[in-house]
């Protein structure tokens, strides 16, 4: 969950995500991505096994 700031996260052949406060993405593991941040990130996140 982005907290503060803005990105756009390209996944590799998948979608083009464009996120800021209070959006939420689902990366999977192997995912190929390329983080663009316009703005300092802030984020929490959670990994699960």
């Amino acid at each position: 969950m982005v907290i503060s700031g803005s990105a756009t996260i390209e996944v590799a052949d998948g979608p083009t995500l464009h996120v800021g406060p209070g959006d939420m993405a689902v990366l999977r593991e192997g995912d190929c991505t390329t983080w663009t941040v316009h703005e300092t990130l802030r984020k929490a996140y959670a990994i699960n096994q």
